[in-house]
């Protein structure tokens, strides 16, 4: 057996459902008829999300060191009324020793497949669209596979390089301006949560965006990179403690400016927190 080649792997989540939810799920055939007819517009690609009720498994085979889905028949979606392909026919698969896929292949029950239309052809139409009373066919760039068990709980996740692609872009574009500059994307409370949207605040503020892109400016390196640092916020609302947890900035001199910014930032008195905040800073 030829080992198989994988979606590129970004993250594997395995027993939970805490996953942040960015795509437009396709409940009905009209939507997905919306969805195909968007698709032939121009501008950024959306990303979408179907579920298939059946998960269908090739053998297993050891040295593959993947648990491969059965892609040789499209997979039938909405009631039937639609069937989606990989664009490219990639063999789709969850990373796996024999132990796990054994435990993958017993769990899973469903999929839930993410993907975009036109993303990369755009010039091609990614749909025939057709009534309902024959089959509409999608041929779709795909973005992840999730993997569900019967209660619709999140086993196992595979991402592909498109969907990490889309979400660069859409990090890019969330910080305002142009050029070298930096900004608090999606911070979060460490001790799980939504974080309050007043601590939000406090960290989205011009001035702040402003210190953080001094240190963007400071970078010698191409390319966007990330410095995640948890924040110690005493009781009359003043940074007490930055700590960096993770950095790809390959520069301690801007993580230091980073953490410097970040201890700037001024908050409502309150409960002593601690918070998440990544900085993402971009060229």
């Amino acid at each position: 057996m030829p080992l198989i080649l994988l979606i590129p792997l970004i993250f594997v989540v395995a027993g939970t459902s805490a996953i942040a939810r960015a795509d437009e799920p396709i409940r009905d055939l009209a939507e997905l008829h919306t969805a195909c007819r968007d698709a032939e517009l121009p501008g950024r690609r959306k990303l979408y999300a179907v579920e298939v009720p059946q998960a269908r498994f090739e053998p297993y085979y050891e040295e593959d060191g993947a648990l491969v889905l059965d892609t040789r028949r499209n997979f039938r979606v909405l009631r039937g009324t639609a069937e989606i392909f990989a664009s490219n026919l990639e063999p789709i698969a969850f990373v796996a020793n024999a132990r796990r896929a054994d435990e993958l292949a017993r769990r899973g029950r469903s999929l839930r497949v993410g993907f975009f239309l036109g993303f990369d052809e755009s010039h091609r139409r990614p749909c025939l669209i057709r009534s309902a009373v024959s089959v509409t066919m999608v041929r779709a760039d795909l973005a992840f596979v999730e993997l569900l068990d019967a209660e619709g709980e999140v086993v196992a996740r595979e991402d592909t390089d498109r969907l990490r692609a889309w979400q660069d872009d859409l990090e890019r574009d969330g910080i305002p301006g142009q050029g070298p500059r930096a900004a608090v994307l999606h911070p979060s409370s460490v001790r799980g949560g939504t974080l309050p949207e007043p601590y939000v605040r406090a960290l989205s503020t011009e001035a702040l965006r402003n210190r953080l892109s001094a240190c963007a400016r400071q970078r010698n390196e191409t390319g966007d990179a990330q410095v995640v640092a948890v924040l110690q916020v005493g009781a009359d609302g003043s940074v007490a403690q930055v700590e960096v947890e993770l950095s790809s900035a390959r520069s301690q001199a801007v993580e230091a400016c980073v953490v410097d910014a970040l201890r700037s930032a001024r908050f409502a008195p309150g409960a002593p927190t601690r918070l998440r905040a990544p900085v993402h800073l971009t060229q």
